[in-house]
C-alpha cells in the first residue's frame, strides 16, 4: 500500500502554480508528478474557488467606451435617444432610411 502525502496549503498553491505555468493538461500533470488526479482536481477548484472569493472581485470587468473624438467632416453623426452612430457618408440612402425608420417604430 502506498504511503498517503499530505501538503499544507501553501504547497498546494505551489503545485497550482507550477501546474498553470507547464502548459499541460491536468491528467499529464497529474502523471508526471505522481498524483491523484481526481483529488487534484478537488483541491484546485477549492483553491480557485478561494482565490476569487479573497479577491473581493465578482470576474467581470466593466467596459468602457474608448473616449475618442468624431471626425464629422467624412462621417455621418446620428445622436439617437443618447447614442451616438457614426457611419460613412457614402452610406446607402435606402439603408439609413430603414435604419430611421426601425428607430423610430
Amino acid at each position: 500500500m502506498k504511503k498517503r502525502t499530505y501538503r499544507t496549503s501553501e504547497q498546494w498553491a505551489e503545485l497550482f502554480n507550477s501546474y498553470e505555468q507547464s502548459g499541460l493538461t491536468i491528467a499529464d500533470y497529474c502523471q508526471k508528478n505522481k498524483l491523484s488526479q481526481s483529488y487534484f482536481i478537488v483541491k484546485y477548484r477549492q483553491h480557485t474557488k478561494v482565490s476569487l472569493e479573497g479577491s473581493n472581485e465578482s470576474g467581470f470587468v466593466k467596459a468602457l467606451p474608448p473616449s475618442l473624438p468624431i471626425k464629422s467632416a467624412n462621417n455621418l453623426v446620428l445622436n439617437y435617444n443618447g447614442a451616438q452612430l457614426q457611419l460613412p457618408i457614402a452610406v446607402e440612402p435606402v439603408w439609413l432610411a430603414q435604419l430611421l425608420k426601425a428607430l423610430s417604430a
